[in-house]
């Protein structure tokens, strides 16, 4: 058996959110949603998309987007899947067998609708601006360093040498190693930063919201996930751009 289409997962949902009264973190959302959809084999759920990531998770991630786009699901905090008043209606039409069209569009949201999608992120472009940033910061920054680059001498390691995207050194003291998580596998991004943490401020990674979550439960049982700051790709180019938003990003990192 395939895996559930998007659609057919979006009311299990939004079903399940209210169950848990309205919102819930994705950790315990995925097993109940799964608990909903039997006919997946352990097989199905082991299934790994060639980033590395977990598809049937990774599933239920562009389950959430497609929801918050259609404002039946709250996004505004991180960690929090949040049902909306537009979700609850939704289910209340689902109830009664009756099909749900959601709030009128206009003209000109139809319009943008048929846009040409927004172009690709590009790694080295956001790796590259990260570089600039940190420059800008003061920082001694480091491209494509490799993980014994931030380790000492001491405790260089041998096998396996590993680079990050970027490092930004803090007055010989300390480091903030940035992975650009576009593409590439979560478990390698943990190896990395296992490889370093002991020797760095915070630990960065530019992920799009769809991934920020797995990412997210995917390091909480390692002793740097307090560390671990994640930022969207369009926050560190609008850094690039408005001295207010490199401020507002200094202190998302820092903070």
């Amino acid at each position: 058996m395939a895996l559930p289409k998007q659609t057919g997962i979006e009311v299990p949902l939004l079903e399940e959110i209210e169950k848990a009264g309205g919102s819930a973190a994705p950790k315990d959302l995925y097993p109940r949603l799964t608990a909903r959809f039997p006919q997946i084999t352990q097989e199905e759920l082991a299934q790994r998309l060639p980033a590395g990531n977990l598809q049937w998770t990774n599933r239920v991630q562009w389950v959430r987007q497609r929801l918050i786009l259609r404002g039946e699901l709250d996004g505004s905090v991180r960690g929090v899947w949040a049902i909306t008043d537009a979700g609850r209606r939704r289910l209340e039409a689902h109830r009664r067998g009756q099909p749900y069209r959601g709030p009128k569009t206009s003209p000109k949201s139809r319009k943008m609708r048929r846009r040409r999608p927004a172009k690709p992120i590009d790694h080295d472009e956001i790796a590259r601006a990260l570089e600039q940033i940190g420059q800008a910061f003061g920082f001694d920054t480091l491209w494509k360093p490799k993980v014994n680059d931030l380790r000492p001498d001491r405790r260089a390691f041998q096998s396996k040498r590993k680079t990050l995207d970027v490092a930004w050194g803090i007055a010989n003291l300390t480091w903030v190693p940035i992975e650009v998580q576009v593409k590439g596998s979560v478990a390698d991004l943990i190896y990395r930063f296992q490889q370093v943490h002991q020797w760095s401020l915070r630990l960065v990674v530019v992920a799009m919201s769809a991934y920020c979550d797995e990412i997210q439960e995917a390091v909480r049982d390692y002793p740097f996930r307090d560390k671990l700051v994640l930022i969207e790709p369009g926050e560190v180019l609008a850094a690039t751009k408005s001295l207010e938003r490199l401020l507002k990003l200094r202190a998302k990192i820092f903070e």
